[in-house]
């Protein structure tokens, strides 16, 4: 079974309308900022226990984000370097991280 490429590659096949997903990066924005103010307030309202734990749990969160983002950039590098045909599905999704 053969599927032409022009049926696959067609505008509404590769783009999101224009206002796909905006609630919900809009929501999870929100939920976002209000646990890091929460930390923020955690880390300077409670005992010296409570700052500790906000602010390794902080640092921590910051981590892990910045992780995953540079470990998809490397991923991505070396698919580019080795140019293999079978790695472009695996490499666009870490290009859109």
């Amino acid at each position: 079974m053969h599927v032409s490429p022009e049926k696959v590659l067609s505008k509404e096949n590769i783009y999101l309308g224009d206002r796909s997903g905006g609630m919900l990066w809009a929501a999870l924005s929100f939920v976002g900022l209000a646990l890091i103010g929460v930390a923020v307030i955690g880390a300077l309202a409670g005992d010296v226990m409570a700052k500790s734990v906000a602010l390794y749990s902080l640092h921590t969160g910051a981590l892990v984000a910045m992780g995953f983002s540079i470990g998809a950039m490397v991923f991505v590098m070396l698919f580019r370097a080795v140019e293999a045909g079978w790695s472009i599905s695996v490499r666009r999704q870490f290009e859109n991280v």
